[in-house]
């Protein structure tokens, strides 16, 4: 499925294409493999995730072709997002961390991201062009 949204592209279709789906799958395996291994360190967790998230506008531009700045802005913000909400001992050694903050932080932000993108395309260079030499 392309990743590109469009002019037509529906609330539901905006959402799918905005939640990195592939990168949380792949943070919670890694997550997985470094709470079954014995003194990994908070810094592991910290790095594993700075270089997911590093290399998801990476991925995202060159992979799937996305060339909108702000859906590779917003999906970005996405998976920062839905790592908070996974939490686990690495996120609650934020002095300020309550795992319900990620809970709620993640229904508006699922509720709110598709909002974020224009409905009339204006994320498209292309199509603001057309719109300027109207």
């Amino acid at each position: 499925m392309p990743r590109a949204i469009s002019q037509t592209s529906t609330y539901a279709d905006r959402l799918v294409k905005l939640i990195p789906a592939e990168w949380v799958s792949a943070y919670v395996a890694i997550k997985g493999i470094l709470d079954s291994a014995q003194g990994v360190s908070h810094a592991t967790y910290y790095g594993t995730t700075l270089l997911l998230l590093i290399l998801l506008p990476l991925y995202l531009r060159c992979v799937l072709a996305v060339e909108s700045k702000r859906q590779i802005f917003v999906t970005t913000a996405s998976f920062v997002v839905w790592v908070f909400s996974l939490g686990g001992d690495h996120v609650g050694t934020l002095s300020w961390y309550e795992p319900y903050q990620g809970s709620i932080l993640l229904i508006l932000w699922t509720l709110a991201i598709p909002i974020l993108i224009s409905q009339h395309g204006r994320d498209s260079r292309a199509e603001r062009s057309e719109i300027a030499q109207a």
